[in-house]
């Protein structure tokens, strides 16, 4: 089973005779999530593994909605308390130390994390959820612009009644310049 999920900052990508093309800043700086599962071709799907699957994107979303938004705390609390983040070469862990080091970001950086082509997979201990990431990033005014690409990995358990994320990593694909 496949979640494609994505959310774009002031603009929407819409089709029309077959090409998607971008539509104006109709929608001033809100995020717009918008997401679909599809499953392959014979695929069977229990309703239990739809949600549970759901949960999961909205737990990989949810991190990366709190990070651009600078809810610090709220990107914290998706990781479990012994989670880790391996992030820019340093492992963060635990819900406060990684809020922490989020706090310390410049206040005049802006971001905003497109999530796509995810895939999620059970596993014995809970879930991974593997996706491409590409980031826009900008500082004071400057409009955002591409980043990087990255392929990421997250493996994801139930904790406390509610799935967070163990280990959150991620393999650089490329730099935008």
């Amino acid at each position: 089973m496949f979640v494609h999920g994505y959310y774009l900052p002031r603009f929407f990508l819409h089709q029309r005779g077959g090409a998607f093309k971008a539509r104006g800043p109709d929608i001033g700086a809100q995020l717009v999530f918008q997401m679909r599962i599809s499953t392959l071709p014979g695929d069977r799907v229990h309703p239990d593994a739809m949600n549970e699957n759901q949960q999961v994107a909205d737990l990989v979303i949810g991190f990366f909605r709190a990070l651009d938004e600078r809810d610090d705390r709220a990107a914290g609390d998706a990781f479990a308390p012994d989670g880790i983040w391996h992030r820019q070469g340093a492992a963060l862990t635990g819900p406060e130390g990684i809020a922490e080091v989020l706090a310390a970001r410049p206040a005049d950086r802006r971001s905003v994390h497109v999530v796509t082509n995810m895939a999620i997979s059970p596993t014995s201990s809970g879930f991974v959820a593997r996706y491409y990431l590409t980031g826009y990033v900008a500082s004071g005014d400057a409009p955002l612009a591409p980043s990087a690409i990255l392929d990421c990995r997250d493996e994801i358990e139930a904790r406390d009644g509610r799935l967070r994320i163990r280990l959150k990593t991620s393999k650089l694909l490329g730099h935008f310049h």
